[in-house]
């Protein structure tokens, strides 16, 4: 007569069994929410990283916008992002018409605001892009919270530009609390240096002191279309 397995065999095949059937589930599930556009943090980041493989890598210089003529672009395209998956920062950056004090101001209530002179992603020398920070709880404008999470970046963490059609990963070397006073950014363009810096009022310390985060530029890619916002 047969004897029904049992034991430490039958457990493994039926735990296998029900393994298999929730990746055949979910797999779909998380590519119908990354197409959709709602899927989390971490869905999001793996299939961009998925989709940044299957088209490969392409030059920075093949982008679009960095040079017309003889005259350098001095903006980001309109709709650019700035993605920091791993602390949940999701904000617009805008270039203002110039570095007058009022006029980065008023900038910052829209958002992260990309120095003015400072490099476009992906090119040799600095982005150099700043935002405000704020401990109080309900705010009217979301912007004062563009960077409430800077302070929580850890060096390793992946951080992505969204520019027109491309997006732009740059991976954070160092995290620093300086003074105002001795916060220095340097913006030159150096050969064979594609740099960003990010910067945030510390708001839960001394109101002078400033977190700065530096990073360096991994790759950039052409986005599909289902992949834009």
């Amino acid at each position: 007569m047969h004897r029904a397995a049992t034991g430490p065999g039958r457990w493994f095949r039926r735990t296998g069994r029900m393994l298999l059937t929730w990746i055949l589930l979910a797999v779909p599930l998380a590519a119908l929410s990354y197409a959709a556009g709602f899927a989390p943090a971490g869905v999001r980041e793996f299939g961009d990283a998925f989709m940044a493989a299957l088209v490969g890598d392409a030059s920075v210089n093949d982008s679009p916008s960095l040079v017309r003529g003889d005259l350098m672009t001095t903006a980001v395209a309109e709709g650019s992002r700035i993605l920091i998956p791993s602390v949940g920062i999701d904000a617009p950056i805008v270039t203002p018409a110039s570095a007058d004090l009022d006029v980065l101001n008023d900038s910052l209530l829209q958002g992260a605001v990309r120095y003015p002179g400072s490099a476009l992603p992906g090119q040799d020398g600095n982005v150099f892009l700043f935002g405000h920070s704020t401990g109080i709880a309900v705010v009217h404008n979301q912007a004062f919270r563009t960077f409430n999470r800077l302070g929580a970046v850890e060096p390793g963490d992946i951080i992505r530009i969204r520019s027109g059609t491309r997006e732009y990963w740059y991976r954070a070397r160092s995290r620093a609390l300086v003074h105002a006073d001795a916060a220095s950014i340097d913006l030159r363009a150096v050969p064979g240096t594609r740099l960003l810096t990010l910067s945030t009022c510390n708001v839960f310390g001394k109101k002078d002191d400033r977190i700065v985060i530096e990073a360096e530029f991994v790759k950039s890619f052409t986005l599909r279309s289902f992949m834009l916002d």
